[in-house]
């Protein structure tokens, strides 16, 4: 295409984004995100899940946030670091309520988790880690992108 071509396109891709952008609902999770507070967005997180408890926000609230903080991304309403401080706020906040939880002793169930090696989001891992503790599973993450044989070796140890 020729560069007019070219911004032209530019354009209406522009103006898809600012119309996106204008949709989005007003989540209070973008304020500290676009503020660039993590403490504050670890305040808002930590009051939800005294409020909701921690099987109610990953189930409930957690999958909004996701929602919102990818759309908002997609249309450029977030920045790609912006959306990584989301991540890693809310993965730091469910480690810490998943190692206060009680142990449920030693005839618990044993969960390996992990994600294959095409995937590299462990959001989804981190949430389901959560609601098994809350079962009582013993859980033991290996992380995202692990191979097969690996998993198999892992298992078996």
């Amino acid at each position: 295409m020729s560069p007019e071509q070219l911004a032209a396109l530019e354009g209406v891709a522009s103006e898809g984004q600012e119309a996106a952008r204008a949709s989005l609902p007003d989540d209070p999770v973008l304020a500290p995100l676009r503020a660039h507070d993590p403490v504050a967005l670890l305040q808002l997180l930590e009051e939800q899940v005294r409020t909701m408890g921690l099987s109610g926000f990953v189930m409930e609230r957690m999958p909004q946030m996701n929602d919102v903080v990818g759309q908002a991304w997609s249309c450029g309403g977030l920045q790609v670091y912006e959306e990584h401080l989301y991540t890693e706020c809310v993965q730091q906040l469910l480690r810490v309520q998943i190692a206060l939880l009680p142990d449920p002793g030693p005839a618990r169930p044993r969960v390996l988790l992990a994600t294959l090696p095409e995937e590299s989001h462990g959001l989804g891992l981190l949430m389901a880690h959560a609601l098994l503790a809350l079962e009582g599973c013993a859980c033991t993450s290996l992380g995202v992108r692990v191979p097969a044989q690996q998993l198999v070796a892992a298992c078996t140890a």
